[in-house]
Formats: C-alpha cells, sequence, structure tokens
C-alpha cells in the first residue's frame, strides 16, 4: 500500500492520503460517543475505538519516508523519527519480521555510533524494494 515515488533528489515513500479518511471516523465515533445525552452503552468503548482510528489516520496521513543522496529519513506520527546521514552508515541489510499480516520487510542501516536506523518496507512488492536497498547501499560508503 505504501507507494514509492521517484524524485529528482532520491525517493518518497508515503501511504495514500485518504487514509488519513480515518482520522474523520474517529473524531466521529468520539462526537457520537461524547455526547450528553448519548444512550451509548459501550461509551468508554467507543471513545477509545476512535482515538485509535483518529491515531491511525493522523499516523498514515504523515508518514513519510525520504532518501537522498546524503541522508535518509523516517517520519511517523508518535511511532518513527529518525535521521542518519549516509556517511555515518557502516553496514546495511534488510530484515524480514512475522508479524499479524504475515512477514514485514525493513532495512536495517547500522551507523558508527553502534546505534541502527530502521527503514519499513512494507507494502513494497519486490522490485520496488529492491530499488530502495540498491539505492541505499549506492549512497553508502565503502
Amino acid at each position: 500500500m505504501i507507494k514509492l515515488v521517484e524524485t529528482s533528489s532520491g525517493f518518497v515513500l508515503s501511504y495514500p492520503l485518504w487514509l488519513g479518511i480515518l482520522t474523520i471516523a474517529g473524531v466521529a465515533l468520539i462526537g457520537y460517543a461524547a455526547r450528553p445525552k448519548a444512550e451509548v452503552k459501550k461509551r468508554w468503548g467507543i471513545i477509545v475505538a476512535g482515538a485509535v482510528l483518529m491515531w491511525g489516520g493522523i499516523f498514515f496521513a504523515t508518514f513519510k519516508v525520504t532518501l537522498t543522496a546524503e541522508s535518509g529519513r523516517v517520519y511517523g506520527f508518535l511511532r518513527y523519527n529518525e535521521r542518519i546521514e549516509w556517511t555515518d552508515a557502516t553496514a546495511a541489510a534488510v530484515v524480514q519480521r512475522s508479524g499479524k499480516g504475515g512477514p514485514s520487510y525493513f532495512l536495517v542501516v547500522a551507523n558508527r555510533s553502534g546505534g541502527e536506523f530502521e527503514l519499513p518496507l512494507g507494502g513494497l512488492n519486490d522490485g520496488e524494494r529492491q530499488r530502495v536497498v540498491a539505492y541505499v547501499l549506492s549512497k553508502m560508503p565503502r
């Protein structure tokens, strides 16, 4: 579901903007459950479900991976906010992790200070994933 866009300065990965509609659904659920005279038996459950939908919508609307010749950045509301300069990168590997919806792929890039930069690749097909990995490897110092 992630779309890959090649720009003049590198790659951008993001979710389609229409997934932000989840935010509107969450606000509607919370508004429905929070009415003063609402006859909702499971008011707190609806409010929690609305909050989760709101967070999901905001996350999908703000999720963005930017790869340029100098650096890589991953941002997703309250989940990802990482950046790496390719000059600090020492090694990279594609890691497959099993999850609820099947396997997820990540590109893990180690840096000189011992930390790791994790780039989610879930939602990309094999060809797109290989293009992103090749791009990152080409920007790392040898």
